[in-house]
């Protein structure tokens, strides 16, 4: 009777997992890295290029795993049963599972809503300095009949120390701070507050609603090369599709903050001599097909485009390359009169069982004809490859193994209003352009929500040369001819989920900052004596 009221219930969620749709943050490593695992160990498919996932999905997988927990650990046992405390609200009906502890929750036939609060503290301590992280907030979500949802969040940040600004380049989501303290000093601090939210009408295979909320397109392990989320989270509209089993297609146009002034714009405030700052609009459309050719293999490309001024209706059609759309209006004229448009490519598989191999490309221009010409190319894109292995003699473990590079100029524009950025942050790799990374890591989970994370990275940066539009300027540009900032980072974490949703966090991280630059993109309080130094810290958090 069990395995046939499973069975009802993964067909049922067959029918309706694009139904409804509350996206769970990209955030929430925990559930994330366990659906990774288990689809490594071929329990469940994922298409991991596009994040986040909706609640509906996630409860769909640890259905499927459900199915086939008598394969997994005692440990990954009891993580699917956590798991399920949480997820169950969208399969069961109210009080005939043990749920997970909400501030409120509450589910009938029409409505199935839950309120919790989100916040945390964590401390940091180095020979260099010491620093706060605090945070507090709320967040909801809920289903509103069959199709609608509707969610929400806001919190307020502040760092005692800015370390998640725009120039500095860490692997940091950014904030956009107001500051706190003396300009130029390394004791300023910043606070930064954030609503994200979204309504959703859903449908047997796809949705669409407004959201803002942080997301990522392109298979990583340690930050993208396409969309990241180093970028502050900004609205758009949203269209998802998965008419087939083999296809999925995901589009948005979103709003995005210039940050540059339109001085012609500025009017008198009433209050003189200050008059109203207007800055210049920014938008961002793009579309992303995936296709799955064979089992555990993801085909995935789309094209973007960054533009400004005025908004284009035609930029609204989900399925449009928008880069012959620019020239079709732009025709002959300037290149500064014209958008910044880019191709991306990505792949992942997991036909190996155990094994996760991808690898994504960014194409921010490209010319085929002068393309091995070393002194006329215009190879403007980042590469990512990388593998995520799962044990199969102690499967609680992933071993991580990851290489990004980045070409000179990529991300960038001659025009300062279509820059591939939000708020100054770039969309892209945080390492930016002229640059290069590599990864090596380690995700455990010995026991039941206690996770372990362990990686060293190191990275290459070079100059930042000019690139005007004009006269051959970023044509031939060598790839980290020189390296002006150089780092190492190791990094150790670990972090235990008392209940859903509230962890304890303690961990180190030991850095060494090198080059003529590293002043500049070091955060000052992990910069230290001579570049280097030993940071302990631990916290706890509500939600992320």
């Amino acid at each position: 009777m069990k395995k046939i009221s499973l069975s009802f219930i993964i067909l049922f969620l067959s029918l309706a997992a694009y139904a409804q749709y509350v996206p769970v943050t990209v955030f929430n490593n925990g559930i994330y890295d366990f659906l990774d695992d288990m689809a490594n160990l071929h329990y469940i498919q994922l298409n991991d290029a596009v994040k986040p996932y909706s609640r509906m999905f996630i409860a769909q997988a640890l259905t499927q795993i459900d199915e086939q927990k008598d394969k997994l650990t005692s440990s990954q046992q009891k993580e699917l049963e956590f798991y399920l405390k949480d997820y169950n609200k969208e399969l069961l009906p109210a009080k005939t599972y043990k749920k997970r502890l909400d501030l409120f929750y509450y589910k009938d036939s029409t409505i199935n809503i839950t309120v919790n609060p989100v916040g945390g503290f964590s401390y940091f301590m180095n020979d260099n300095d010491k620093m706060y992280r605090q945070y507090a907030g709320a967040e909801f979500w809920a289903y509103l009949g069959k199709h609608l949802t509707v969610f929400g969040s806001y919190r307020d940040l502040t760092d005692s120390r800015v370390v998640a600004d725009y120039m500095y380049r860490n692997d940091e989501p950014g904030y956009n701070y107001k500051y706190l303290g003396s300009v130029g000093s390394p004791k300023r601090g910043g606070s930064f507050d954030e609503t994200r939210g979204g309504i959703v009408y859903g449908w047997k295979w796809g949705s669409f609603g407004i959201i803002k909320d942080n997301f990522t397109w392109g298979s990583n392990y340690h930050g993208s090369n396409i969309i990241s989320t180093k970028a502050p989270s900004f609205a758009r509209i949203e269209l998802k599709l998965n008419p087939v089993k083999w296809l999925d297609f995901t589009y948005f146009h979103g709003w995005l903050y210039s940050e540059i002034k339109d001085d012609s714009a500025a009017y008198y405030s009433g209050n003189p001599p200050n008059h109203r700052e207007v800055y210049f609009s920014k938008y961002f459309a793009a579309n992303f097909f995936t296709v799955r050719p064979f089992k555990y293999l993801n085909f995935s490309f789309g094209n973007s485009i960054v533009y400004s001024d005025q908004l284009e209706v035609a930029m609204f059609i989900p399925f449009m390359f928008f880069k012959s759309l620019d020239h079709s209006k732009t025709g002959q004229g300037s290149n500064y009169s014209g958008q910044n448009s880019q191709l991306f490519f990505n792949i992942s598989s997991r036909n190996l069982k155990y094994v996760h191999l991808y690898a994504g490309l960014f194409l921010d221009e490209i010319a085929m004809g002068r393309a091995f010409d070393k002194d006329e190319q215009s190879n403007f894109l980042s590469l990512k490859a990388g593998t995520g292995i799962t044990l199969p003699f102690y499967t609680n473990a992933t071993l991580i193994a990851e290489y990004t590079r980045t070409n000179p100029v990529t991300y960038r524009h001659f025009v300062n209003t279509t820059t591939y950025e939000s708020n100054r942050f770039t969309m892209g790799h945080y390492l930016r352009d002229n640059s290069q990374e590599i990864y090596l890591g380690m995700r455990c989970r010995p026991i039941k929500s206690l996770n372990i994370t362990a990686g060293i990275t190191h990275g290459d940066v070079g100059p930042e040369y000019p690139y005007t539009g004009k006269d051959k300027s970023g044509l031939g540009l060598p790839f980290l001819e020189t390296k002006e900032y150089q780092f190492t980072n190791l990094d150790v974490k670990v972090s235990y989920e008392i209940l859903n949703d509230l962890f304890i966090t303690a961990g180190c991280k030991l850095s060494d900052n090198k080059g003529t630059k590293a002043s500049t993109y070091t955060a000052p309080f992990y910069y230290g004596k001579n570049g280097k130094t030993s940071t302990l810290f631990a916290g706890f958090n509500i939600g992320f």
